[in-house]
């Protein structure tokens, strides 16, 4: 476990992310003492299709202002505030990477959602959050560095409510190893853990009905080539994601592009309702 752990927060935690964001911010002639969502939009959604899907998949769960929302692998914050800001829920965000948590709840607070949204830097598939607790249980481009699928759902389980629901947005593939590297998620395939379709719906019926499942992978490849067209390489943009991924945003993004365009991923919206 501390081996995986480093390596995750190896592959994501840029060191003093927090400074990094907030220096960015300032340059950008943002008031880092009143900062507003609008501020931090163009880079807190750490995922395809940006703020848009998420708001895609919290409509298909549901999600309304009585929710108590869990978002497993929640980065820097961006659901879980875009959640708690649009819909009025209450979420707590559960990362095991350092400097996420820390950059998360430090744009939580500036913004002013503290009292909505909080987070827990910890293992998503071994959380010390309270059984029985939660009506949604979201994860969002996170299974991807997930070794043990079935873990995670028994986590899942435990945290959610009777009849709770799975709000499930993720990148998939049959063979990973087979993928281009370096992609977002990783540098190579010891961190790539994906699970294709076929094994995942197996793994979801045991335990869940399915509510709905949409493909996603012809929009997410649509917003991937328009984020390039709208890139220049030669002019560093402060505001963009590079400020979270740092270097080689857009080989990795390029990397994406191919792996979808070979169909070696598939990018899917989910929501499952547990039995």
């Amino acid at each position: 476990m501390n081996n995986y752990r480093e390596a995750i927060n190896k592959h994501y935690g840029r060191k003093n992310l927090s400074e990094r964001v907030l220096k960015a911010l300032a340059d950008a002639g943002k008031d880092i003492e009143n900062l507003t969502p609008t501020d931090i939009a163009s880079f807190e959604q750490f995922h395809t299709g940006g703020k848009i899907e998420t708001m895609n998949l919290a409509t298909l769960a549901g999600v309304d202002q009585s929710c108590q929302v869990v978002d497993l692998g929640s980065g820097i914050g961006g659901p879980a505030r875009t959640l708690a800001l649009e819909y009025g829920c209450t979420v707590t965000g559960v990362d095991l990477t350092e400097e996420y948590c820390r950059t998360a709840t430090i744009l939580s607070d500036k913004v002013g959602l503290s009292d909505k949204v909080s987070f827990v830097c910890t293992d998503a598939t071994d959380t010390t959050l309270q059984s029985d607790s939660f009506d949604i249980i979201w994860l969002q481009h996170m299974s991807m560095n997930i070794g043990d699928k079935e873990k995670l759902l028994k986590e899942v389980l435990r945290l959610l409510k009777p009849k709770g629901k799975l709000a499930f947005h993720e990148i998939l593939s049959d063979n990973p190893a087979e993928l281009h590297y370096p992609v977002f998620w990783a540098d190579s395939p010891s961190l790539s853990l994906m699970t294709g379709e076929k094994k995942w719906r197996a793994l979801l019926m045991q335990h869940f009905n399915q509510l709905c499942w949409e493909d996603r992978t012809q929009r997410s490849l649509a917003w991937f080539e328009d984020l390039q067209k709208k890139s220049d390489t030669n002019v560093p943009k402060p505001l963009s994601m590079s400020v979270i991924v740092g270097e080689d945003m857009t080989g990795k993004a390029n990397n994406v592009i191919k792996n979808i365009k070979e169909q070696r991923i598939s990018i899917v919206q989910s929501v499952w309702q547990a039995i």
